[in-house]
């Protein structure tokens, strides 16, 4: 009985308790949701405050008036600032979504490479909008001041955006390298936990292997002795029984 409970005692001893327990990875699953629900409030706020602006600046769209400049470019500011919650937004929840599908570290560098590329392939597309904004403002016929202003905050949004991405996915980047490391050191800790265990294990085996030292020898009792004495004439004779 003795013996189990010193495998209980060791076992409490190296295994790890309560929120000791929990895996690198599933930490780590856990802030990148955590930091996912954030932008998701966020990127709401920033969609009602740019909903807002936008139509404040509707109001005031043609004229010059400094009050309506100033409402035209909340606007833009608004416009980028929702591209960038959205940026990261997207970037995390794409990340999450192929994490799910416990990919090897090779796969996983190459999905960054190819987030890498289609952040450059974004990039194309806002210096494509530019230049329909270019051409639009250069043809006479197809110049509206409402359809140029919400072109610009398109664009604005789409540079928000392809900010967000890139901050995102270097963030996301870091991450990883901690992760890395934070993993190694778990494997080591587990490493010394299991070897600590095994060693207990072992010491417990040698204990019980050892052999039983027998019982010291009975010392039989002293018997009592009685001497009797004879006398015969001047002669006298004892006997001890």
């Amino acid at each position: 009985m003795r013996y189990i409970l010193f495998a209980a005692t060791a076992l409490a001893f190296v295994m790890p308790q309560g929120s000791e327990a929990k895996s690198v990875k599933s930490e780590f699953i856990q802030a990148w949701g955590d930091r996912s629900a954030r932008y998701q409030v966020d990127a709401q706020q920033k969609q009602v405050a740019l909903q807002t602006a936008s139509a404040q600046a509707d109001e005031v769209v043609g004229s010059r008036t400094e009050a309506a400049q100033q409402n035209v470019i909340r606007y833009f500011d608004a416009s980028g600032e929702y591209g960038y919650s959205q940026g990261r937004l997207i970037m995390l929840t794409a990340f999450k979504n192929f994490i799910k599908s416990k990919p090897s570290e090779a796969r996983l560098d190459m999905w960054m490479q190819e987030q890498a590329q289609s952040i450059k392939d974004y990039g194309k597309s806002i210096d494509a909008k530019l230049d329909e904004i270019k051409a639009i403002q250069s043809d006479q016929s197809k110049q509206n001041s409402q359809s140029v202003m919400h072109l610009l905050g398109e664009h604005a949004f789409m540079v928000g955006m392809n900010k967000g991405m890139i901050d995102e996915i270097l963030l996301v980047q870091q991450n990883l390298d901690t992760f890395n490391v934070a993993r190694r050191e778990e494997s080591a800790r587990r490493a010394a936990m299991w070897g600590a265990l095994a060693k207990s294990m072992s010491d417990m085996g040698r204990s019980m292997q050892q052999p039983v030292p027998p019982p010291p020898p009975l010392v039989a009792p002293k018997t009592m002795q009685t001497t009797n004495c004879h006398t015969n004439g001047q002669n006298t004779t004892c006997t001890t029984m």
